[in-house]
């Protein structure tokens, strides 16, 4: 791959990128959630409390607005949300 190839999108994740904010997410507002496995792709949290969950994310396409609170949670990310949590990982450990 050259330097030529990474100055735009790919035509490919546009594509889908589109097709995806499309979707109407879920909206759930003002719960708190105890104990409980929550999976946030695909949904929109909006003054939501999580307390001892387990939080897991696959593609990072979800929204949180308002207050968002995490009291002891476990988070499991995977697939394409891991890249952007690696990331930032690197970013993070180059501050050291």
């Amino acid at each position: 791959m050259t330097h030529s190839d990474v100055t735009k999108p790919d035509q490919n994740m546009t594509d889908m990128l589109r097709d995806m904010e499309k979707l109407e997410p879920q909206t759930i507002e003002s719960h708190t959630f105890v104990e409980n496995d929550v999976y946030l792709d695909g949904r929109s949290f909006h003054d939501c409390t999580f307390q001892k969950c387990r939080i897991f994310i696959t593609l990072g396409c979800y929204e949180l607005t308002g207050t968002i609170k995490f009291d002891d949670c476990t988070f499991d990310i995977k697939g394409p949300a891991s890249n952007v949590a690696s990331i930032l990982d690197m970013l993070a450990n180059q501050k050291s």
